[in-house]
């Protein structure tokens, strides 16, 4: 089966990590446990979660198909890069 590249931006500790744990990982487990590599580990990762939110929300089945509606790219609606608490003031 053909894979294809997620888009997807995490944080550069977070990436940090998961690249430490693969190589841990990789050392002390025995084969069968160990991701063979990061991207592996990765989409082991998103289908976890995703299992977990068709159980939680779908009783255990697959979401429906979503058609072809487009994820959003970007920013949330509403987001903002400032840190909590800094308003935007044009005042200044």
């Amino acid at each position: 089966m053909a894979k294809e590249k997620i888009p997807a931006y995490i944080e550069p500790e977070d990436l940090s990590r998961a690249r430490n744990a693969v190589i841990w990982l990789q050392a002390i487990g025995d084969d069968s446990d160990a991701p063979i590599s990061l991207s592996s580990f990765c989409a082991e990762a998103v289908m976890k979660a995703v299992k977990e939110a068709e159980t939680k929300y779908m009783r255990g089945r697959p979401f429906p198909a979503r058609g072809r509606r487009q994820l959003p790219t970007g920013p949330r609606p509403g987001a903002s890069d400032r840190p909590p608490g800094i308003e935007d003031d044009c005042s200044a």
